[in-house]
């Protein structure tokens, strides 16, 4: 698969940031951390309106976080596990 980038973000990118020298501690440190800061803010912020009224709504939201979270964990994908977790979702929200 071939991914166009517009030339004019690689040169932006060569100019901004300067591929032989070293990025600092501080920023490799944010790059092992924010991914699963982000990935739990998001999980937060989905999970915040779950109403136990309909309990089989609400379950159906669980199961299919579950879903995602088991696709995650086994492949270490995480484009994969999200849309395997959401494609779920969808197939079950129009089942029941």
């Amino acid at each position: 698969m071939l991914l166009r980038v517009p030339r004019s973000s690689v040169i932006y990118g060569r100019v901004v940031h300067d591929q032989s020298k070293e990025l600092s501690p501080y920023l490799e440190e944010l790059g092992k951390f924010l991914p699963a800061a982000i990935m739990g803010v998001l999980v937060i912020y989905c999970y915040r309106n779950i109403s136990f009224a309909e309990p089989s709504k609400a379950l159906l939201e669980i199961v299919a976080g579950l879903v995602t979270l088991f696709i995650h964990l086994w492949k270490r994908n995480m484009p994969l596990s999200i849309l395997v977790g959401t494609g779920f979702y969808m197939v079950m929200l129009n089942l029941f």
